[in-house]
């Protein structure tokens, strides 16, 4: 059987809801998407055409419940689905510290999106076998945020979630470049970290091209690019893999259960990335936006 689960409940319905259901519907990996807005309740069909549905299906009936509303929202929203077998929520899980506290152990998937890429495999691989001195995260979007703040607090999980699959302990050693040009329209943040003897540089800008690059650099000097936009892979500059397949594809398909040593869904996981950016975002405010 090509699909996987058959009822898929996504609860919010903004522009990555959309996104995601699209690219599902694209990968045929449901049979049936139901939609839950505050107001509304739909199913969606193959050519992507809401349908309102007068039954309301009994959550139990689902194979899978995906929260897809604002993250100021997720607490509240989570309790009401907490039972779940199967349940997954967009990045970050919470915003607040309190919220963490307050969960109870519980295995929730997150939408760390890199970590769902198909050619994350190869980074976490080649950064644990090859001989690497650098590693560079490069990430352009093209929104423009007119809050700072709200900027790093949308992009920083991207690649920390990353960094902290990898690493247990991770060094801020300082902001190099914090500063956002509102006639330009450019958000820019950059920020240099350690691990032992492992240099890491994370760079994040907005309104310029859309890219995702993971760039490591080996004691002999080789380059291995990681491109998450187009699921590509590169060393010097030869394309060396290409993935068929999306993270929001991989992260719909895959069971809960990850490998052990990468402890992805672990609600312990969740509050380091979240304890980290909240670092990163109090050093931020000593470096005023210019």
């Amino acid at each position: 059987n090509f699909f996987i689960m058959k009822k898929l409940l996504i609860i919010g319905y903004g522009k990555w809801g959309k996104k995601i259901v699209k690219n599902l519907i694209n990968a045929k990996v449901y049979n049936e998407i139901y939609i839950k807005t505050k107001n509304a309740y739909y199913q969606c069909d193959f050519r992507l055409i809401k349908k309102k549905t007068s039954i309301d299906i009994p959550l139990k009936k689902y194979d899978r419940v995906h929260i897809c509303v604002p993250t100021n929202q997720h607490y509240s929203v989570l309790q009401n689905y907490i039972n779940i077998k199967n349940l997954s929520i967009e990045k970050p899980l919470f915003n607040q510290l309190k919220f963490f506290k307050k969960l109870k152990k519980k295995t929730i998937k997150v939408n760390y999106t890199d970590l769902y890429n198909p050619i994350t495999k190869f980074f976490f691989k080649n950064v644990k076998e090859e001989k690497i001195i650098t590693i560079n995260l490069d990430y352009c979007g093209k929104y423009f945020f007119h809050d700072q703040y709200i900027f790093l607090d949308e992009w920083l999980d991207h690649p920390l979630s990353l960094l902290f699959s990898i690493f247990n302990k991770i060094q801020l050693k300082k902001i190099k470049t914090f500063k956002i040009d509102r006639v330009k329209k450019l958000n820019i943040f950059e920020a240099i970290l350690k691990y032992n003897n492992l240099n890491i540089k994370i760079s994040l800008k907005t309104n310029l091209v859309k890219k995702r690059l993971i760039t490591l650099i080996t004691k002999t000097n080789d380059k291995i690019i990681y491109d998450f936009s187009k699921n590509k892979i590169f060393k010097n500059k030869k394309l060396i893999y290409k993935a068929n397949t999306t993270s929001i594809e991989n992260f719909f398909k895959l069971r809960n259960k990850r490998s052990k040593k990468i402890q992805i869904e672990s609600l312990n996981f969740h509050k380091k990335i979240f304890k980290f950016k909240r670092k990163i975002l109090l050093k931020s405010k000593k470096e005023l936006p210019i």
